[in-house]
């Protein structure tokens, strides 16, 4: 399903910036920690999903009131960055802006983000502004985009990722592939991909679709999914989600919660991330 759209936003921006952070200079974990940074009422917000916690760190962070679902503890700390307020405040000047990579290296938070080369001057724009900032820049690139595929593999080689299918019976008859902007300042703001012209692309609303509540619970609750996609083939709606596999009941929670009342509702898999799973002849439409 991935792969029909894997380089259609041919174009990479990856910005890398340090953060001051109590938490990221507490925790000592041998693989990388799965975060996610959204704005919350102006302010930046990273939240770290820490597994396998120890009592020790439990009481160490027992003042930023953690969420402990299972054995993974999930604190959010407030930080200050204006390189990432200013790439959250613009990127609407980016219609084609999508998500790529998000982790922390040392002490910096390395964001990346997919988008159309017909979007090269808004990127410019939007570069603009977060270099005439005066905070530190540790890293910023523009170059070719190595595709979707390939942000998967490089994200499951620092996080175990899990892949989840699920498909129900939808009205209409409309074939597109639709993707999910995480990052966006619009929560249910998503892309569209025409399976017919390779060329277009275009914004999509998923509050108008079907799986808007569980878009709506996964970005409340700040879940960060590696990929979220759809294909609507005729009268069938087919999803695959990736997920940080320390976080796969959580999702699957929400995923009943939303989902489990649509017409013929399946949950099609559950497995580890491989790359096989990106083909879209699996869904036996090409």
């Amino acid at each position: 399903m991935v792969q029909p759209i894997d380089k259609r936003l041919d174009m990479v921006l990856t910005v890398a910036t340090p953060i001051n952070s109590y938490i990221l200079s507490t925790i000592v974990k041998d693989n990388a920690v799965p975060i996610n940074v959204f704005m919350n009422h102006g302010e930046i917000q990273v939240t770290f999903f820490l597994d396998n916690i120890s009592a020790n760190e439990r009481a160490l962070f027992a003042s930023f009131d953690p969420i402990i679902v299972g054995n993974v503890m999930e604190i959010t700390e407030r930080i200050d960055s204006a390189v990432i307020r200013s790439i959250a405040e613009n990127s609407q000047l980016v219609p084609t802006l999508a998500d790529g990579e998000v982790y922390v290296k040392g002490k910096n938070i390395f964001l990346s983000f997919r988008f159309h080369s017909s979007d090269l001057l808004n990127v410019g724009k939007l570069i603009r502004k977060i270099v005439s900032l005066n905070d530190q820049l540790e890293e910023i690139q523009m170059n070719k985009s190595k595709g979707i595929v390939e942000v998967l593999n490089q994200i499951s080689r620092r996080i175990p990722l899990s892949a989840v299918t699920f498909s129900f019976t939808k009205s209409g008859t409309q074939e597109f592939i639709a993707e999910w902007k995480a990052k966006s300042k619009d929560p249910l703001e998503g892309i569209m991909y025409s399976l017919q012209d390779t060329s277009e692309i275009k914004k999509y609303d998923f509050s108008k679709g079907p799986t808007s509540t569980l878009i709506e619970s996964v970005y409340k609750d700040h879940i960060p999914l590696a990929s979220y996609i759809e294909l609507h083939e005729n009268d069938r709606l087919r999803g695959i989600v990736h997920i940080p596999s320390c976080l796969l009941k959580s999702f699957l929670v929400r995923m009943y919660e939303s989902l489990e009342n649509q017409n013929d509702f399946r949950l099609d898999s559950i497995d580890d991330y491989r790359e096989s799973q990106t083909k879209l002849s699996e869904f036996h439409i090409i």
